[in-house]
């Protein structure tokens, strides 16, 4: 596929897709989303009709399973509830703080050694 921006590309397969998938005009703005994401990080467009893999299933599961248990289990800071509701608080990394803006971060209230994760995000680690 050509490596240019895949807008033309994501209309033509939202149409098709839309012809074996429950897609109403509420999906769109995610579809395009979860789209430009695969095309990006992975070069391809996520199967939604076949699901090759776990990714594509993945993505299926963003567009049509919009339970409330699935939206906590993909939010970290909600997830470690449940997680401590279920199997207990031992299974818990600890936890130095939650902020809603970076500007709000102290980095001299930080321990020597930590990670810092986005709440938005999977797999950037800083």
């Amino acid at each position: 596929m050509n490596s240019r921006a895949p807008g033309l590309r994501i209309r033509l397969k939202w149409c098709l897709d839309q012809a074996r998938l429950p897609l109403r005009s509420e999906h769109w703005e995610l579809y395009q989303i979860i789209h430009r994401s695969c095309w990006r990080e992975l070069g391809e467009f996520p199967d939604l009709v076949n699901c090759r893999d776990f990714n594509d299933r993945i993505q299926w599961l963003k567009l049509f399973d919009q339970r409330e248990e699935m939206i906590g289990c993909s939010d970290k800071i909600q997830v470690r509830d449940r997680v401590r509701e279920r199997v207990g608080e031992q299974y818990l990394v600890p936890l130095v703080g939650t902020w809603n803006r970076i500007e709000e971060l102290d980095p001299g209230r930080l321990p020597r050694s930590f990670v810092l994760k986005t709440n938005h995000d999977s797999g950037t680690v800083i």
